[in-house]
């Protein structure tokens, strides 16, 4: 009897910012510009790489969804 290899995928830690505008339709220029303004969470930088993690999407899109 074979048994199949069990896959298992971590769940999803953080968005790049490709997968943030393609989500919510927003530009880059907005991104930034919000952020600097304090109305979208600022993004952790890994080396090079600008991430947000995902309960930190989680919770803004939540408090725009009670506004």
């Amino acid at each position: 009897m074979e048994i199949a290899p069990t896959v298992t995928t971590a769940p999803k830690q953080a968005y790049r910012l490709p997968e943030l505008l393609s989500m919510f339709g927003f530009s880059k220029p907005s991104v930034y510009r919000w952020i600097g303004e304090g109305t979208f969470p600022k993004p952790v930088k890994v080396g090079r790489l600008s991430l947000w993690p995902v309960s930190t999407i989680n919770e803004w899109w939540q408090s725009k969804q009670e506004q």
